[in-house]
């Protein structure tokens, strides 16, 4: 299975396509990584995660537009608060923030350094609207990480185009992917 890593300051991360590995995946195969923290959703199904009655009851709360769960243990995670295109934030202690800009939103968003499609693309490829494509994306990084830098998130989750995991514990990067590798070899 393909993925792409790297660092940024505090933070390790480990990108997939999503065709290859999403947050059903994530949740079924490494739920250990989510369990005992606190979750902020910032975009469920691309949207506002409006929590149930049923979830309110439990200790969800909605601030903003940002929800928030009580400590996840692995009943929360058998109910339905994840779908695709969902972005969310975790912590180890109950935490709150004011807003986050929804990057799971931007299609193809990506961690990763695209500078090599330049090289790799087809010679009759438009490379003026590839070169515009880079460099939006460059910029919601540089966007992404100063407001991780802000929020200062344990882990993010972003299950878009691309699945990205960002963790602060680079053991949490190994685990996912001693995980990911076991699964194709």
């Amino acid at each position: 299975m393909k993925y792409h890593t790297g660092n940024k300051d505090d933070y390790y991360w480990i990108e997939f396509a999503s065709s290859d590995f999403d947050l059903t995946t994530f949740v079924q195969k490494l739920s250990d990584l989510l369990i005992d923290k606190y979750l902020g959703i910032v975009c469920f199904d691309g949207g506002i995660f409006i929590p149930s009655k049923t979830e309110l009851n439990r200790g969800w709360y909605k601030k903003g537009e940002i929800s928030y769960s009580p400590i996840i243990n692995q009943n929360e995670l058998n109910e339905p608060i994840y779908e695709s295109y969902d972005q969310w934030c975790l912590f180890k202690n109950k935490t709150e923030f004011d807003e986050m800009t929804d990057f799971v939103n931007y299609g193809a968003f990506t961690l990763k350094n695209r500078e090599t499609e330049l090289t790799e693309a087809d010679p009759t490829w438009d490379f003026g609207s590839l070169r515009q494509s880079i460099n939006s994306n460059k910029e919601l990084q540089d966007k992404f990480w100063n407001e991780t830098k802000i929020i200062s998130p344990d882990n993010i989750i972003i299950n878009g185009d691309f699945f990205i995991f960002c963790a602060k514990n680079e053991n949490e990067i190994e685990k996912i992917k001693t995980v990911a590798n076991k699964a194709y070899n």
